[in-house]
């Protein structure tokens, strides 16, 4: 894998959809929303999750050959606004999120 430590602000796709469907019926045009979770997970943290979900025996590793150049440590988001607006805010936690990606990529693999 690449960088273990950047933090990142992960959304699942389905809340962000739930997200731009409130958003059409409630924002106010030419104002900037952020879909975000304003919760950030290092990729190490999440990668371990997924791991353990799998009930796979693995070790992480860092890759210094697939490490980015240039890196932003933090990317997170504040969800006031959208969520003042339209009272939105992420339902489907990470460990869902993950658990059905794995889902599918089992019965895609079976």
């Amino acid at each position: 894998m690449g960088n273990l430590t950047p933090r990142r602000d992960i959304t699942d796709v389905r809340d962000v959809v739930r997200a731009y469907r409130l958003l059409i019926e409630h924002g106010e045009p030419g104002e900037a929303y952020n879909v975000c979770s304003g919760r950030d997970l290092a990729i190490a943290e999440l990668a371990e999750l997924l791991v353990g979900m799998a009930n796979v025996p693995m070790h992480l590793e860092a890759d210094p050959d697939l490490q980015r150049p240039v890196e932003t440590p933090v990317l997170l988001g504040d969800p006031t606004r959208i969520r003042q607006t339209t009272g939105w805010v992420p339902e489907i936690s990470i460990e869902t999120t993950l658990a059905d990606v794995l889902d599918d990529r089992r019965r895609l693999l079976a």
